[in-house]
Formats: structure tokens, sequence, C-alpha cells
């Protein structure tokens, strides 16, 4: 019977075939992606650590600033006490004045009939003149010296009003530096606030790219995973000694050279015999395909192929990994014969080889 070459599915193939230089890119790729992760994770440790500067330079501000208010709070409460004190002592002299100038009334009203009696005691005699001239000079004694104290006490308590308006000033003062304070606290309390948001931003940003990294770390690890499978699949080493797919009898040798050629072996098998993996390796083909049925492709590394023809079922998915002896299905309707068989090929990139030369001898095999 005439085979229908593998071409086509080979073309569609043909990528798979590569596979190791496809995973080596991907590989590079997100090895090119961890480092750029990498790098970005760098650079926002580096402003965390910046904003975390300034965020302490900041705390440390606050702490100044607040200490500074609590003194000024604490100059003005001394200042608030010292006027209630000053403005109380300028009452007391206040009162104390007005009580001396009642007192310089009451001897004014008294110094003047006895200034008048000396004066008219002047014409009766010396006697009386001098009785009333002692008793004068010392009112007028008393006058003087509660006049001096008036006096006095006006200056105290001028001069307690004149500190008393410079206190009022320095408190005025004081609470205004209070307010600048506080507008300096609430500034810095804004700005830290600020910088804690952005480094609560950093550390979200940062968090997600350790997720993606890790994520990244992952795939790179599989990848490896998978290239150290592919390359440590060595099926050329097992030339002659893989196990044959199934039991039967083998109906259509390998012949490049015949007319059409001959690219595989063609099996004739019992009613669903079990159709096994020749090696382990890579499943990148279950589907049907014209002229063929169901098809299943496994991929060895090194650009080897196993094709599995005419399969009557398939449990196998596309990616999945077999071992060598694995069951990938069993033998179905064969068209060559009429009856239950599969059609086998060992590939090399789009190159047939044959099996026979790469399947291991066994005396049930008829050939």
């Amino acid at each position: 019977m005439r085979i229908i070459s593998f071409l086509l599915l080979f073309l569609l193939c043909a990528p798979l075939s590569h596979a190791s230089i496809v995973l080596k890119d991907a590989l590079k790729n997100q090895e090119n992606m961890m480092g750029g992760a990498k790098k970005t994770i760098k650079e926002l440790e580096t402003e965390q650590k910046k904003v975390k500067k300034d965020i302490s330079l900041l705390e440390l501000q606050i702490a100044v600033t607040l200490q500074q208010v609590r003194r000024k709070e604490k100059d003005f409460e001394n200042l608030q006490l010292k006027d209630k004190n000053l403005a109380e002592e300028i009452q007391e002299l206040k009162n104390t004045q007005r009580k001396t100038s009642i007192e310089l009334n009451e001897l004014l009203q008294i110094l003047w009939p006895i200034y008048n009696s000396n004066i008219y005691a002047q014409f009766k005699g010396e006697d009386n003149w001098k009785k009333y001239d002692r008793h004068f000079n010392s009112l007028k004694f008393i006058y003087t010296a509660t006049e001096e104290k008036f006096l006095l006490i006006e200056q105290q308590a001028e001069t307690a009003a004149k500190l008393l308006e410079e206190q009022k000033a320095l408190t005025l003062k004081i609470e205004k530096e209070i307010q600048s304070k506080y507008s300096l606290y609430t500034k810095y309390l804004e700005q830290k606030l600020s910088h804690e948001k952005m480094l609560s931003t950093l550390n979200r940003k940062q968090k997600t790219l350790e997720t993606e990294l890790s994520s990244i770390i992952g795939t790179i690890a599989t990848l490896k995973d998978k290239i150290k499978f592919l390359s440590e699949q060595k099926f050329a080493e097992h030339r002659k000694y893989l196990d044959w797919p199934v039991q039967g009898e083998v109906i259509t040798k390998f012949d490049s050279k015949s007319k059409p050629p001959q690219r595989g072996l063609g099996i004739k098998t019992a009613k669903e015999s079990p159709v096994s993996a020749v090696f382990r390796g890579k499943v990148v083909h279950n589907d049907t395909l014209r002229g063929y049925g169901r098809v299943v492709i496994i991929f060895h590394g090194e650009d080897y192929y196993s094709v599995y023809a005419f399969l009557n079922n398939s449990p196998l998915t596309n990616g999945q990994d077999v071992e060598k002896g694995d069951v990938i299905g069993s033998s179905g309707y064969y068209p060559l014969i009429l009856s239950t068989g599969m059609y086998f090929e060992i590939r090399k990139h789009q190159t047939p080889l044959d099996p026979s030369l790469w399947l291991i001898s066994k005396e049930n095999i008829i050939e």
C-alpha cells in the first residue's frame, strides 16, 4: 500500500523540533526580565532608604519643634502669670495712691486753718505765734512726707504700667512664635504623612515586583528543568535498544528507495493492542490527521521524533511528558491490511530513519 508522506505533518510540527532553542530563548527572556525586576527592586530599595531617612529627619524636626513649642508655651504661661501679678500690683499701687491722695487732702484741710491762725498769731504776740508755728511745721512735715509717698507711688505705678506694656508685647511676640512653631510642626507632620504614603506605595510596588520575581524565578527553574530534560534525553544512545511500540506482525518494512518510498513500519496487531512509547519524551501532537487516523508524535530531544499512526484512541495531551513503556493509546483500524494495526516511524527532524535499526531484535516479531 502506498504510504502518504508525513511532510505536511512535520512542517506543522517543525518549530517543535527546535524546542531546545525556543526554551533557551524563553529562558534568556525570563532571565532578562528577572534582571530588570531585580534592578527595579534595588532602585525601589534605594528610594525607600532615602524616604525612610527623610522620615527620620522629619521625625527629629517634629520632636525638636514640639519641644520648642512646649518651651514657648511654658514661657507664655509664665508671662501671663507675671502680667496678672503686675496688673494686680498696679491696681494695688493705684488704690494706695488714691488713699494717699485722700490723706493729703485731709492734711491740707487741717493745715490751711492752722496756717491762717499762724498768720493771725503773729499780730497777737510771740507766744501764740510760736505755738501755732510749731504745730504748723509738724503738720507740714507730715504733709511733705505724704506727698513724697504719693509721688513715689505714682512713679512706681507708671514704671509698673510701662513694664506691663513691655510684658504684653513680649507675650504677644511669644504667642506669634508659638503659632509659627505650630504651623511648622503641622507642615512637618504633613510632610511626614506624605512620605509615609510614598513609602507605602514603594512597599506595595516592591511586594508586587517580588511576587513577579518569584514567578519569574519559578518559570526559569521550570525552563531549566525542561532544557535539562531535553539535553539529558540521549535518544541516539539507545539505537538498537528501543522497545517495540506494540506486539504484532510487521507487514511493511522501511524502504526509502521504493516507489512510493516506505518511511516506516506497518504492524498488524490484535484488536486494540496497547501501544507504548519507545522512549521517554514529550507529546507534541495528538490529533487526527487525514490519511493516518489518530496520530501521536513524541519528541525525544536532539530533533528525534517517534510517530504512532492509526491509533484507536489516546488519552495523552500536548505537552505531556511520557516515560519509556508508557501506554500512549491502542491500535486501531489500519487501512493497508483492512484490519487492526498501526504505523510507526522514527525521524530526525524531517528525515525518516529505518525503525528496524533502532528497535531491539525480538524473536517474537515476524519480519
